[in-house]
């Protein structure tokens, strides 16, 4: 079972998907050409690089099956009159390829049994992580 959802896409009036099972490796091309956190600072500024939004895309599209250079898809998306707004949502297109539909909905699971941090130990003390810079005794040796 994916966490995933199918991704669908569509290109010069076709569809192509790609299943639950492979979206990691989507991400994984998406990630190639731009990361998840730079998609988030782009989309709070409201700019993008569109050539890094369009080789995304055409990245995805091509794991998809659609045989599309970057260029054709930077052409279909950005070139004739462009505008914030469409940059806006290419990246949100991104993002929402990209994040599992349990965390935008903002439903969240309990993490695994075993990932979390060990209990402290009852009746001692936080230690530094620093070394010390001298010996405590005199003695040499």
């Amino acid at each position: 079972m994916s966490i995933f959802e199918p991704i669908q896409l569509a290109w010069e009036d076709r569809e192509y998907e790609v299943p639950s099972d492979r979206v990691m490796g989507a991400i994984q091309r998406i990630e190639d050409v731009v990361t998840l956190q730079e998609l988030l600072a782009y989309g709070e500024r409201g700019v993008a690089p569109q050539a890094k939004v369009a080789a995304a895309y055409a990245a995805v599209l091509r794991y998809a099956g659609c045989p599309v250079l970057d260029e054709q898809v930077y052409v279909g998306m950005f070139g004739s009159g462009a505008t914030q707004q469409a940059m806006v949502n290419s990246i949100n297109g991104l993002l929402t390829m990209m994040i599992p539909p349990s965390l935008r909905s903002g439903k969240t699971k309990a993490p695994p049994e075993g990932n979390g941090s060990a209990p402290a130990r009852p009746g001692r003390g936080r230690r530094s992580s620093r070394r010390r810079s001298k010996r405590r005794s005199g003695r040499v040796g």
